[in-house]
């Protein structure tokens, strides 16, 4: 739930970005995964995420390190992958 979670904010910031952009507004949050944790809402799923997803593939990846790598793969790709098809 987390991870959802964290995907739809992104995509709402996605949205309302390029709809800034196309109104002409410029709206600028400084770089840094910091500064996107304070300045959005994504703080409490990304604890979920880190206590739920994180964790257990690190212990994972102790006893079945491919395993681990291939989920986390999994898990990393689909941002990337629709960012790609979205453009």
């Amino acid at each position: 739930m987390g991870q959802l979670y964290v995907f739809l904010i992104w995509l709402e910031e996605r949205a309302a970005q390029r709809d800034r952009s196309e109104r002409g507004k410029r709206v600028v949050v400084p770089a840094g995964f910091l500064n996107y944790l304070k300045y959005s809402r994504a703080v409490p799923p990304w604890i979920l995420v880190v206590i739920f997803v994180v964790i257990p593939l690190g212990i994972m990846a102790r006893g079945a390190p491919l395993a681990a790598l291939i989920l986390l793969m999994l898990v990393a790709l689909a941002p990337v992958l629709f960012k790609k098809f979205d453009s």
